[in-house]
């Protein structure tokens, strides 16, 4: 959720968690990929649906996701 807080304070969180996330030492040649929309807007099928084509073209490469849901009492 702070990724997409709009407030002016949460700009520097939003930039401290980028930038360690691209500074990462297992980075590499990770490449970070962000949907957002409003529920029912298909980005979990659209991640059903990139993921394996992904793994079907390039068989070297891992896919992770980590899903978040801010109108979420447990994330």
């Amino acid at each position: 959720a702070q990724l997409e807080d709009a407030r002016p304070e949460a700009l520097s969180e939003r930039r401290r968690v980028i930038g360690e996330l691209a500074s990462h030492p297992r980075r590499r040649r990770a490449r970070l990929v962000g949907l957002t929309g409003p529920p029912g807007a298909g980005k979990s099928s659209l991640i059903a649906e990139l993921a394996p084509r992904v793994l079907i073209e390039q068989p070297d490469w891992a896919v992770g996701v980590l899903a978040i849901d801010p109108s979420s009492p447990t994330s």
